[in-house]
């Protein structure tokens, strides 16, 4: 799929919502009508046959339709416009991350707010069926988040390559490989795992918006939700950089990573709502496509479901929840004024990916930033939760 002729061009259509179907059905119909192969040509000679004796036939038609303009065309033409506009390009191979986005939107089991909503309504339950939609329609208009879903079959996989001692002692931890095969391969012994997973993706209007009110873009804010995917990606292109070589050094990739992290962080804090402890619940950021997810780090053929439970019958109670809990601190107001990221807040203990850096309460609650940090402690006037903050008493 990464090596196919316009799989970037596809998969960037299919992240931005541009494509309705999966990236892989569309590469192998557009395959189909350009490949030369016996069975094509076969099909190509029945259809000049067919013209032959019907020119108007309806499957004449649908086939000179689909050679002029294959399946997928409008997409990429669409995304290559806007990335000519925007002055980006698609030059590129995909990276791994718009690969892992468009493998879990093509390749696993998805429940959206309205499936749950469809559930609840057929078994008699309307009013939880208006709670879980009520609790979308707040994160969309307040929390700036477009999209929440349950991946009820995420892939995890727990990895060894080698051992770090060989006695009690701390001072003689080494990490040590496993002995090579006959290969000449050092062995990896996995445990491959399906677990339970919310995923939740960011509005990119209102990313760009925050951006721009705290002077950390100047780009007006573009008035389609693609024109904001294709200005993201053009103008921020540490967002689509590998996860293990991020840009440290770009703010305007630094602080959108920061509000993603942040924001992942504040929901497993809260994350006791669904009977797991923050410590046995993962994070996966994806920045690329404005997305984290959070699932429960288990390698068992069972789900204990808790997350799943969450999404469906607690969803609204949580995010509210969260966000009055992760604007306070115990050690309010040093934390606060020293960038709003320490142990009481923000750190956790387990789990982090990116060992609790690029983190500040700041991002979505306004205030100072961490002075060691790209930002240098310059205060933020607007947090990406001001309206939600400002909400939550009434709602």
């Amino acid at each position: 799929m990464k090596a196919a002729p316009d799989a970037l061009a596809l998969m960037l259509a299919r992240s931005w919502g541009l494509l309705d179907d999966t990236v892989r059905n569309t590469l192998g119909e557009r395959e189909q009508l350009s490949d030369a192969g016996a069975d094509n040509q076969t099909l190509a000679d029945m259809v000049e046959a067919l013209r032959k004796l019907d020119p108007t036939n309806k499957l004449v038609i649908g086939y000179d339709t689909k050679k002029i303009r294959p399946e997928g065309q409008d997409a990429i033409d669409r995304v290559s416009e806007l990335l000519t506009a925007g002055k980006g390009g698609l030059t590129d191979s995909p990276r791994r991350w718009l690969i892992e986005h468009t493998t879990l939107l093509d390749k696993t089991d998805l429940s959206t707010i309205d499936d749950v909503a469809a559930m609840l309504r057929r078994r008699g339950d309307e009013a939880g069926a208006l709670d879980i939609e009520d609790g979308l329609s707040k994160a969309r208009e307040l929390l700036g988040i477009s999209e929440i879903r349950v991946i009820n079959d995420f892939p995890l996989a727990l990895c060894a390559y080698g051992y770090t001692r060989t006695s009690r002692d701390p001072g003689r931890t080494v990490i040590t490989p496993f002995p090579v095969d006959e290969r000449g391969k050092i062995p990896i012994i996995a445990i491959g795992a399906e677990t339970e997973a919310l995923w939740f993706q960011l509005d990119p209007k209102r990313v760009i918006a925050w951006l721009s009110e705290n002077g950390l873009a100047s780009e007006t804010v573009p008035s389609t939700v693609e024109e904001a995917w294709a200005w993201l990606y053009a103008e921020i292109p540490g967002l689509r950089e590998a996860p293990h070589e991020p840009s440290y050094y770009q703010r305007e990739a630094v602080a959108v990573r920061t509000l993603l992290h942040t924001m992942s962080h504040v929901f497993l804090w809260r994350i006791e709502w669904s009977g797991f402890s923050p410590s046995s619940v993962g994070e996966y950021l994806v920045p690329g496509s404005l997305s984290f997810i959070l699932y429960a780090n288990r390698y068992a053929e069972t789900k204990i479901g808790g997350l799943t439970t969450l999404f469906e019958q607690r969803l609204n109670t949580w995010l509210w929840d969260a966000v009055q809990a992760g604007r306070e601190c115990v050690y309010d107001p040093i934390c606060s004024d020293d960038g709003g990221s320490c142990a009481g807040c923000t750190h956790r203990e387990h789990n982090c990916m990116s060992f609790n850096r690029e983190l500040s309460r700041a991002v979505v609650y306004g205030g100072p930033t961490p002075q060691v940090s790209v930002f240098d402690g310059i205060a933020l006037s607007r947090g990406y939760w001001d309206e939600a903050w400002q909400a939550t008493p009434a709602a």
